[in-house]
């Protein structure tokens, strides 16, 4: 790609290069076969390793080239020589609207210019089925009058598609101008193109963008929950009513921005002259729903234009302005709160009667398709999106957690209308079954449910509880029972042993060691026997098992950064990575779906990610969150985190809400893990000035050390 002026491509002479992308190179090129200049776009051949993608290119080549607009780039000719595949199109001399943005912002009236333009290209584009997906300053190209034209439809389509982006996790856009729905992973509309078209808006006029951050991860979250700095604190002397435009333009939710392209242009114009548009409602309980840590299997964000249904099809039309389904607004919202509510108070009322009633015969109360006189426990019924009432009884109870004590946890925040139980990580249809305790339990409106509400604690007596101590220069792996009594040293070889993780069955614990030289995954039986490497290196470490026990999740550093890695647990082969952006300290879900870890910088924070990988959904942000662990039944996720002076041990619902502190100390707790049972929760504690184990009940109670041996012992894990 650095060496190709002076090549031929085809009937195009290679002149100069004038501008270069992660995916593909720009040259200026001369069509010998109509002496003239063109611009040819240069795909790289690194994402060209499918067999299909030559085809593919040339399918979208067609149906961009049908573009015919004036305010659209020309596509002249596509083809492909040896490994490079090219598109010519029409060369503009007057470069891009990025190159004219770093001299800073422009006038009000050369924006209303540039945005009638684009927008008229764009609202074509959409009629015609095809969504731009990346649109940016550095795809508006600028002729020598000005005048501004549209590039690159359907590039990202085709590169998007490729096995190795898809591999990797790459999100196709560019993060600056990425709508929250495009973060999520989504499928896509116009109205995307329509929050890149607000951003650049907001750039043009003040000379910067809207979000900024370090991190993609960082930028994400602004764009999915910050509102966007306002322009007249930038450009005071713009109108209220501009600022009202770009705040539609940029709303959270699709539906409440501009129903087009060219209705933002002309909002943007009536602004101008003093004409206002009404801001976006910004409906906080339904921003808060809107955390896009969405149904684990969530499509693969859509990448653009609509793929015809033959090579010669025209482009299968896109329902632009279908209103897809979104959030409700906050009255029906709390209508329908008020009407489950009444309901629920209804349901309790009958059934403090039915007991009181039947109090004398002992009677059981089941009110779910239970039969009188039956012995048999209530049938679940399907959870439909009128099956919202909360709080709920956790269809996947701890086993062993007796039927008369059920666990109650938080609901998910969740889009009203859909089911709460649809944010849990399973593969199995949702199903909820209404379980009515011997002894009255008050109603709590969802608004107010209880941050935790653990099961009982039971007898600490079932297990092992694996853990590292340093009695001197090197660490190695003990194992006690859960009351604290039959220690012994599994691993005491001289040399680094850490982060011990048992098998689901409990026959084996899984750990890093530097015995080899560099860190390596190795395992070993439950007695200390049996150990062997599964991993030759370098810097692999926290090793955690898939719930079947086939496979195992890692951090490694073997590519230069911290990367989720998963291999087979049999031998260590297979090893696949899974993140592309760093990851530590993973956790499989019970049900094998998902994988929690906590991110690497600026600020860790808890993500979570698909277990083939994908894109990562966060869960907490900027609040210093580390080593996430699932609780056995999926409802919840126990970590350590740094919200105030101290390390402490958080619990939050396994959809990120609801999180709260259950050490609360002035100590420094973490690395915590929860009992088979989960109702116990094992961590870390310098509270005696060493780090030692310690146990406490889910909620905090009943806290007391394992360990006294006076050296730091640390990173505890309970198997069966």
């Amino acid at each position: 790609m650095n060496n190709l002026i002076g090549l031929r491509l085809g009937q195009y002479e290679i002149v100069a290069r004038i501008g270069k992308g992660g995916m593909a190179s720009v040259y200026r090129a001369r069509q010998l076969s109509m002496g003239r200049d063109v611009a040819l776009k240069v795909i790289s051949p690194d994402v060209e390793d499918t067999r299909d993608f030559a085809a593919r290119f040339e399918r979208e080549a067609r149906t961009v080239a049908t573009l015919s607009h004036p305010y659209i780039l020309k596509v002249f000719d596509y083809g492909q020589q040896d490994d490079l595949l090219f598109l010519a199109m029409e060369l503009l001399k007057g470069g891009s609207l990025a190159d004219l943005l770093r001299n800073g912002a422009l006038s009000p009236q050369r924006v209303l210019q540039i945005l009638d333009q684009i927008s008229s290209a764009l609202d074509y584009a959409h009629q015609q089925g095809i969504i731009h997906r990346d649109l940016k300053p550095q795809n508006v190209l600028l002729d020598g009058q000005g005048n501004a034209f549209l590039t690159d439809f359907g590039i990202a389509k085709i590169l998007s598609e490729t096995s190795a982006l898809t591999r990797t996790g790459a999100a196709m856009g560019t993060p600056a101008y990425m709508s929250p729905e495009q973060w999520q992973g989504a499928t896509l509309d116009a109205r995307t193109d329509i929050y890149a078209l607000g951003v650049m808006l907001f750039e043009m006029l003040t000379g910067q963008l809207p979000f900024t951050a370090d991190t993609p991860y960082s930028l994400m979250h602004k764009h999915i929950f910050d509102q966007p700095p306002l322009v007249r604190q930038i450009r005071h002397e713009l109108p209220q009513s501009v600022e009202n435009v770009i705040s539609k333009a940029l709303a959270k939710e699709p539906s409440q921005r501009h129903e087009s392209a060219g209705a933002l242009a002309q909002a943007y114009k009536a602004a101008l002259g003093g004409i206002s548009v009404a801001p976006p409602q910004v409906d906080q309980d339904a921003q808060a729903a809107a955390t896009y840590l969405a149904i684990p299997g969530t499509k693969v964000p859509d990448s653009g234009i609509q793929d015809p249904s033959s090579v010669d099809a025209p482009t299968t039309k896109l329902p632009v302005q279908t209103r897809r389904p979104g959030l409700f607004t906050r009255r029906v919202f709390i209508g329908g709160l008020i009407t489950v509510f009444v309901l629920v108070l209804l349901m309790i009322g009958g059934a403090a009667l039915l007991i009181l009633n039947n109090h004398n015969q002992g009677t059981a109360i089941a009110s779910v398709n239970r039969t009188p006189g039956s012995s048999k426990q209530p049938s679940a019924a399907p959870l439909t999106q009128a099956s919202t009432v909360a709080p709920s009884v956790n269809p996947t109870i701890a086993q062993g957690a007796q039927p008369t004590q059920p666990v109650i946890v938080a609901p998910p925040q969740t889009q009203p209308g859909v089911a709460a139980a649809s944010l849990m990580p399973s593969s199995q249809p949702p199903t909820a079954t209404l379980f009515v305790p011997p002894t009255l339990t008050a109603f709590v409106p969802p608004s107010q449910t209880p941050t935790l509400v653990p099961p009982p604690p039971a007898p600490a007596s079932q297990g092992r509880i694996a853990f590292v101590s340093k009695p001197g220069a090197n660490s190695q792996i003990v194992a006690i029972n859960p009351d604290g009594s039959n220690r012994v040293n599994l691993s005491n070889n001289g040399y680094n042993d850490s982060d011990p993780a048992w098998s689901p069955d409990g026959k084996q614990i899984a750990f890093y060691s530097d015995r080899d030289g560099p860190q390596e995954i190795f395992v070993m039986n439950r007695d200390g026997s049996g150990q062997h490497a599964l991993t030759g290196g370098p810097m692999d470490q926290y090793p955690a098992w898939s719930p079947d026990g086939s496979q195992i999740v890692f951090m490694s550093k073997r590519n230069g950064s911290w990367q989720l890695y998963v291999m087979s647990a049999a031998d260590g082969s297979a090893q696949t990575m899974i993140t592309t952006s760093g990851g530590a300290a993973p956790a499989w879900s019970p049900d094998g779906s998902l994988i929690a870890y906590h991110s690497i910088s600026p600020t860790p924070s808890i993500f979570l990610i698909n277990a083939t990988g994908g894109n990562p959904r966060p869960l907490t942000f900027g609040t210093n969150d580390w080593y996430p662990q699932w609780s056995p039944d999926g409802s919840r996720i126990v970590f350590m985190s740094k919200r105030g002076v101290n390390f402490q041990v958080y619990v939050m619902n396994s959809d990120g809400t609801n999180p709260a502190n259950v050490s609360k100390t002035g100590s420094s707790d973490g690395v915590a893990m929860w009992s088979p049972d989960g109702s116990q929760i094992i961590f870390q504690s310098n509270r005696s000035g060493n780090y030692e184990i310690y146990i406490m009940n889910a909620d905090g109670s009943g806290q007391h050390s394992l360990t006294h041996d006076g050296v730091n012992d640390s990173s505890p894990a309970w198997g069966r």
